[in-house]
């Protein structure tokens, strides 16, 4: 029997977030995570697809980045579990992974927008935790730029787009 996981997202969000065109929903389904897309207008169920269908997710906090295009960022409970920002298609074929650690830093806060993950990342300089903004395309997940910002003041700062 599939059960809603609890979700965190920015604005507090429940395990569903609603879409332009389908309503998600991060499912538990006998030791595995799936993604799903129900219809809003009558909770028809359009596609479910494993989050990790690779390595596979037992059980994970799940944040939803976007509900259109589906964009989720995984972190498995187990040690060496999946820890990445993960893209899908509207149909549910998964496009691009992103790390939440690697070269760049270590990814703290995302936004999606303009076909791109827009993340602040943490990275260590000579002497201390610097900070920087870094960008991801949506349907690779490779970094397209980032510009490092200094360092830490240790306040939390919100990262966001806008269209335009």
């Amino acid at each position: 029997m599939r059960r809603p996981l609890k979700a965190r997202g920015e604005a507090g969000s429940g395990p569903r977030v609603p879409g332009s065109k389908d309503v998600l929903a991060a499912l538990s389904c006998g030791g595995g995570v799936e993604l799903a897309a129900f219809a809003p207008a009558d909770g028809t169920v359009r596609w479910t697809v494993p989050l990790d269908a690779r390595r596979g997710v037992a059980e994970a906090s799940v944040s939803f980045l976007s509900a259109d295009p589906p964009v989720v960022w995984v972190k498995d409970r187990k040690q060496n579990g999946v820890r990445a920002i993960l893209t899908f298609s509207p149909d549910g074929q998964p496009r691009s992974r992103i790390d939440d650690a690697g070269p760049y830093g270590d990814l703290k806060w995302a936004a999606v927008g303009g076909g791109r993950v827009i993340t602040a990342a943490d990275y260590q300089g000579s002497q201390s935790t610097l900070k920087r903004l870094v960008a991801f395309d949506l349907d690779t997940g490779r970094e397209r730029w980032r510009e490092d910002l200094g360092e830490s003041t240790g306040s939390r700062a919100g990262t966001w787009t806008a269209a335009g």
